[in-house]
């Protein structure tokens, strides 16, 4: 099979990029979220490549299964539903503000199971765009001796940093062992995170998902407010 081209996003109407550029500033600022003034949190040093830091983020090495490689990245169109070769979004609203197009080659003569685990890091090569991270497992099958396209939507880790743009280099990352990161990782477990297809539903819930990474990154664990924003999340 031949190699494509990672899709390039088309040109959008100039109100549609104003709106959508409103919502991710929005959603991917951590001015964005309340704090509590109880807390003081002036002394933490997060963690390397989270919120503030431009340091190397620091975990386990991703390892693909046999026969598996990754060919290329780069920020997809959120909005276009033929970006990134047209493939279904996966983990929306859940995955959010760091919209990335992953294209995967099985070289291998049968179908192989690929997992992304909630956890890994996706690092921007420019310091002033965001790291991504996923919160959930992406799970895809690659068919025998094929390419598969893969669009993830990763959460925000950098508050003060600009979100992604077309040209924009990212390389897949560790896969964070930071024990407040992992801890709500366990919590958002048993909330349910699938997209309803309602804008006004998926779109608070994928804003309440990225405040508790910002709050974790920025503070090394939920506050109060955090803690009730959690509890606000729907049940499975």
């Amino acid at each position: 099979m031949k190699k494509q081209e990672l899709m390039k996003p088309k040109f959008l109407q100039p109100l549609t990029i104003f709106i959508v550029s409103l919502l991710i500033i929005s959603s991917c600022s951590k001015d964005n979220y309340q704090r509590d003034d109880e807390e003081d949190t002036s002394d933490f040093v997060p963690a390397k490549g989270f919120a503030g830091s431009e340091e190397e983020p620091e975990g386990t090495p991703l390892i693909l299964p046999t026969g598996v490689t990754l060919e290329g990245i780069e920020p997809y169109n959120p909005i276009d539903e033929t970006d990134c070769n047209g493939e279904p979004r996966v983990g929306a609203p859940a995955e959010g503000y760091v919209p990335l197009c992953l294209l995967f080659r099985n070289s291998s003569k049968q179908p192989v199971n690929l997992q992304l685990p909630p956890g890994l890091i996706f690092i921007s090569k420019e310091t002033k765009i965001q790291n991504g991270i996923l919160v959930q497992k992406v799970s895809r099958e690659i068919p025998a001796e094929q390419y598969l396209y893969v669009p993830i939507r990763a959460q925000c880790l950098n508050g003060s940093r600009f979100f992604p743009g077309v040209g924009d280099l990212y390389r897949i990352g560790p896969v964070t062992q930071y024990a407040p990161v992992l801890d709500l990782m366990k919590k958002l477990e048993t909330k349910n995170l699938e997209a309803s297809g309602d804008i006004n539903k998926d779109g608070p819930l994928a804003a309440a998902i990225q405040q508790l990474v910002y709050i974790v990154a920025d503070n090394g664990k939920l506050d109060t407010f955090g803690k009730s924003l959690l509890d606000e999340l729907p049940n499975k």
